[in-house]
Formats: structure tokens, sequence, C-alpha cells
């Protein structure tokens, strides 16, 4: 099974929150797929201070890298104009991680239910 790491599971790790490293270690212990997507990779590039550039470049390299394809950019755009005709708020960076966990059948970690529980069929795992 696949999961992918919201960007607040990583900023909670480089932030040395115990529980998540160690949920990460087991789950890397249990060669539990791992992986990462370009809207967290600039989510974290643009929040990183000059001094957490290597660490956060050495925890990111460590996960597989999900790219984005047309079929997800447009799941997304879906999942966003969905959301807002329901009135619900919804970034498209959020739609954008959604579209990606949904279109490779991933499990998303999260601290941040709020954010993704309104999608339909989006699995979700809080550590």
């Amino acid at each position: 099974m696949l999961y992918l790491l919201d960007t607040n599971i990583l900023i909670d790790h480089l932030r040395g929150i115990s529980y998540i490293a160690e949920f990460l270690y087991k789950a890397v212990d249990n060669d539990i797929e791992l992986c990462i997507c370009d809207i967290v990779v600039s989510e974290l590039v643009a929040g990183m201070r000059k001094s957490e550039k290597d660490a956060t470049f050495a925890l990111m390299e460590s996960f597989h890298y999900i790219p984005t394809t047309y079929q997800v950019a447009c799941t997304a755009g879906e999942i966003k104009q969905k959301l807002l005709q329901k009135g619900q708020a919804a970034t498209l960076a959020d739609a954008m991680i959604a579209a990606i966990a949904l279109e490779h059948s991933a499990t998303l970690i999260t601290n941040n239910q709020k954010h993704f529980k309104q999608i339909p069929k989006l699995r979700m795992l809080v550590p």
C-alpha cells in the first residue's frame, strides 16, 4: 500500500515532534512505501529557513516522489470546483494533494483532517 505524506507531517518531523518521527521510522522498518508530491516539496521549500535547508532536502530525498500528471491536475480542479459549488473552502494545494492520493490509491497521512475530510473516497490516516 502507498502512503502520501502531507506537508504538516514533514514539518512536524523537522521540528522534532517525537511521535511523528516514531511513526515514520516504524513505517520504514515495515517496508511501507512513503511518498511525497510536488505540492509538498514546494510548500516545504517555501517555508524553510536557510539553516534548515540541508535537513529539509535530506528528508525529502528519503521518500519516493510522485509527480503531478495532466490527469491529476484535472482531478484537482474538479475537486476544488465541487467543493466550491457546495460552499466549502479548499485550497488548490490541498486539492492537488488529494488528487494525487486518489489517482494513486494512496492513503494520505495528515494531521489536518479538516482540510481533507470533505473530499469523497480519500483515505486518511492520522499518526
